[in-house]
């Protein structure tokens, strides 16, 4: 039966006894990026903040190590890589952050972690934070979605709105919400994006892991503030290896069992 481990911190991994080399895989979900900030112009426009980014998802089959060694890893905060070994060993891309909203405009959502940026076998994109919105006051204006974090099955959704977007293709967890892929307890999946904030709301924060946050709405005299992207995430998994036995020992334990 496979052994699964799942890194949500630290700065080194090391390698079990019964690594098998023939038979793992290694898995990294970058972070989200963080929501933007909503603005409020004394003399113009209310502007919200832009969603952040989801992480993209990488992963890696069968990787030689050596038992008992220490593998360095690094588990990316919001708006960080994830790499398992190194940056070229195992990469999973950061979501953008969202752009806070500024004088006319509202904030430019953060585009996903790319694919193409990713090292491993297997690579897909996050999902892209939504633009914040933008009008004359006393218009109550909204911030953007932020996008939901690729996983095992493909990228994550874009926001829709102030919508966020939900993580790996539907299978991960819809907006502001955990995913469940790898565990439903504790939940260990790709999240999906924060909602964006309305009027003098804040931005929703991300859902575990990799989602990006929302952007933060606005409101004359108010300044809300983006949620905060979800951090990374590395899944390890791998079938134990068993040393072949020799010709005696194989005998004894049929002699044994008979």
């Amino acid at each position: 039966m496979s052994k699964v481990i799942f890194l949500t911190s630290g700065s080194t991994w090391t390698v079990p006894s019964d690594w098998n080399n023939n038979s793992n895989t290694i898995e990294c979900i970058g972070g989200g990026g963080n929501g933007g900030n909503g603005f409020y112009y004394n003399y113009g426009f209310d502007d919200g903040g832009g969603g952040g980014g989801g992480g993209a998802y990488a992963k890696k089959n069968n990787l030689s190590l050596t038992p008992g060694a220490s593998v360095s890893i690094q588990v990316g905060g919001p708006g960080q890589d994830t790499w398992f070994g190194s940056s070229t060993t195992v990469l999973a891309k950061a979501g953008g952050n969202g752009g806070d909203g500024y004088t006319y405009y509202g904030g430019s959502g953060g585009s996903g972690g790319l694919a193409s940026a990713c090292v491993g076998d297997v690579a897909y994109n996050g999902g892209s934070g939504a633009s914040g919105g933008a009008a004359p006051p006393p218009s109550l204006v909204s911030g953007g979605g932020g996008g939901g974090a690729a996983g095992l099955h493909g990228a994550g959704n874009n926001a829709s709105g102030t919508t966020g977007g939900s993580g790996d293709a539907g299978y991960g967890g819809a907006a502001g919400s955990a995913g469940t892929e790898w565990s439903t307890s504790p939940t260990y999946g790709s999240g999906g994006g924060g909602n964006g904030g309305n009027g003098n709301s804040n931005g929703g924060v991300g859902g575990y892991y990799g989602a990006g946050g929302g952007g933060g709405g606005d409101a004359p005299g108010t300044w809300p503030t983006g949620g905060a992207g979800r951090q990374g995430l590395i899944v390890v998994t791998y079938t134990p290896y068993t040393p072949p036995q020799s010709g005696a020992a194989f005998l004894y334990e049929f002699l044994s069992s008979n």
